[in-house]
């Protein structure tokens, strides 16, 4: 098939081994192991085109999906996994409860003012920009460079509106 990435413009021929499937964010995802390097990847329905099943037969590949994906936030799992406490204000923090960010979610604490959870995740780029729409109902406690990253988008964002 062919593929094209959102952040690039080349179009790439791609020859994989098929492992599964994974919905991810309203969107579908083919996990496979690339031909090219051996690597599995992820590659978008939406972005995949000129798809061809071939006769090419070929051990299973050694992989759990499960596992492999049990600490993403969404379908990348690019930079490894690490603690992460966040405080949301009250209001933000009982919708938080009733519908949790990651199956990982741990309530820490929960008062009249605030609550703080903590999870065990990936902190991908799709996780960074979910933690952005909360805006200023959501406060990163840890890790220290997580909450260095947020403060730098909030910088970078506002310079576009100066």
């Amino acid at each position: 098939f062919t593929h094209t990435k959102h952040w690039e413009v080349e179009i790439t021929q791609r020859t994989v081994k098929p492992i599964a499937i994974k919905q991810s964010q309203h969107r579908w995802y083919l996990i496979a192991q690339d031909n090219k390097d051996n690597k599995v990847k992820n590659f978008g329905f939406d972005r995949i085109t000129d798809f061809k099943i071939t006769d090419t037969k070929f051990k299973p590949i050694n992989f759990n999906v499960e596992e492999n994906y049990q600490h993403a936030f969404g379908i990348e799992t690019y930079v490894p996994a690490e603690k992460i406490v966040l405080q949301f204000s009250w209001k933000q923090g009982n919708y938080i409860k009733s519908f949790p960010l990651h199956s990982s979610q741990k309530i820490i604490s929960d008062t009249k003012k605030e609550l703080v959870i903590e999870l065990f995740i990936h902190p991908t780029y799709d996780f960074i920009m979910d933690l952005m729409r909360y805006d200023s109902e959501v406060k990163v406690l840890e890790p220290q460079s997580l909450q260095e990253e947020i403060k730098k988008r909030i910088k970078a964002m506002m310079k576009i509106y100066k």
